[in-house]
C-alpha cells in the first residue's frame, strides 16, 4: 500500500525490483528454456520448423507442440520426429475453438502443460514459435545469451524474412521495439506474472502480451541480425485484403489502440493491396470494434498503452518537426 502514492514510473522500478529480488541466482540467469507451438493444418510447413529446432546449438529442455485441431497430417510429422528428439511432446487439442482466439487457448493449453513439468529453476525463459518458420542453428543460444546479459529485457526476438521471388527479404514491418508473435521468447518470471495469452477474438494476442511486458517495466525489443524465415506467403489478394485489413482494424481496438495512433500505424500500411482500400477497411474495422467497448487486455495495460502511445506520437511529431 505504501507505493500506492508513488509516481508510476517508481512503482514499475519498485515491481522490477521485488521481481528481481524474489528469484535465486539460479532463477534469473538460467540459459535453458522451453517452446509453446500452436500448429493447425501446418503439415506443408512444419517439418522446416521442427527440423531447425532440431539443430540449433541450444535446444529446448522442452518444446510442446499443440495441434489445434489439424485436419491434415500435421500431427503425423510431429509424431516422427517425437521419436527422435526427447524434448518434444504433441498435444492434441481436444476443444475446437472457432475464430482466431483458437491460436491463444493452444498456446495456453501448452504453457499449461510445459509448467507442469519444468520449474522456473529449471527453465529461465519460454518461447513461442509458429509452426511454420524456421532459424539459423544459432538463434536461441545467440537471443538467450542476450536476455541473460539484460535483466530489463522481458521479451526478445528476431526479424521476419518473408518469401519473394524464390528467396527471402526482410519483413517491411520489421521494427526494433517490437517483437513478432511468430517468434517471442519472455522472460519466465515475467510470463509468470502475466499468466496466459489473452483469448483474442481478432487476434493480436501477441501485441497484447508486449504491451503487457512493457507496462511491468520491462524492456522489449527485437534482433535485426537474428533472422526468422516464415514460410507462408503473405496475403497479396486483393479479396483477402480488405478482410483481413477488417479483422486487423478490430484487432486495434480489441488491444486498447487509440484513434491517432491506429491512423498512424494504418497509413505505414497505405500501400498494402488493395492499395487505400485496405487501409480505409482497416480504420473502418477498427471504428466498429470500438463502438463495441471490448478490449482483451486489463485496465492497467490499457493506460499503460494509453501513455504510451502518447509518448510515440510525440516523439514522432519532434522528428518531422526537426526535418524541416
Amino acid at each position: 500500500m505504501l507505493s500506492a502514492g508513488l509516481p508510476r514510473s517508481f512503482r514499475l522500478l519498485l515491481l522490477m525490483q521485488s521481481t528481481l529480488e524474489n528469484q535465486s541466482p539460479r532463477d534469473v540467469e538460467p540459459t535453458s528454456y522451453g517452446l509453446v507451438t500452436a500448429a493447425r493444418n501446418e503439415a506443408a510447413r512444419i517439418a522446416a520448423t521442427l527440423a531447425s529446432v532440431a539443430g540449433q546449438s541450444l535446444p529446448p529442455v522442452h518444446w510442446v507442440i499443440v495441434d489445434d485441431h489439424s485436419t491434415d497430417a500435421t500431427s503425423d510429422i510431429v509424431s516422427e520426429f517425437q521419436r527422435e528428439l526427447s524434448f518434444v511432446r504433441l498435444v492434441r487439442n481436444a476443444t475446437n475453438h472457432v475464430g482466431f482466439a483458437s491460436k491463444a487457448m493452444a498456446l495456453n493449453l501448452g504453457l499449461r502443460m510445459l509448467r507442469s513439468e519444468t520449474s522456473p529453476a529449471s527453465i529461465g525463459f519460454v518461447g513461442v514459435l509458429d509452426a511454420d518458420v524456421s532459424i539459423p542453428s544459432r538463434h536461441f543460444e545467440t537471443l538467450i545469451g542476450r536476455m541473460g546479459a539484460n535483466p530489463r529485457l522481458g521479451l526478445g526476438g528476431g526479424w521476419v524474412w518473408e518469401p519473394e521471388s524464390g528467396g527471402f527479404r526482410p519483413r517491411h514491418l520489421n521494427q526494433h521495439h517490437s517483437v513478432p508473435g511468430c517468434c517471442q521468447m519472455f522472460r519466465r518470471s515475467v510470463l509468470e506474472s502475466i499468466g496466459e495469452f489473452p483469448p483474442a477474438r481478432w487476434g493480436g494476442e501477441d501485441w497484447a502480451m508486449e504491451l503487457w511486458v512493457r507496462s511491468l517495466g520491462f524492456a522489449v525489443e527485437a534482433f535485426d541480425d537474428l533472422p526468422v524465415y516464415h514460410h507462408k506467403p503473405p496475403l497479396r489478394d486483393w479479396r483477402s485484403g480488405w478482410r483481413t485489413a477488417i479483422r486487423q482494424g478490430r484487432m486495434d481496438a480489441s488491444v486498447g489502440c487509440g484513434l491517432l495512433f491506429h491512423l498512424a500505424r494504418t497509413a505505414r500500411r497505405i500501400l498494402e493491396p488493395p492499395p487505400v482500400v485496405s487501409a480505409s477497411a482497416r480504420t473502418a474495422g477498427y471504428c466498429w470494434e470500438r463502438m463495441q467497448g471490448r478490449c482483451v487486455v486489463p485496465a492497467e495495460v490499457q493506460r499503460y498503452f494509453r501513455e504510451y502511445q502518447q509518448e510515440r506520437l510525440k516523439r514522432a511529431l519532434r522528428l518531422v518537426s526537426e526535418e524541416r
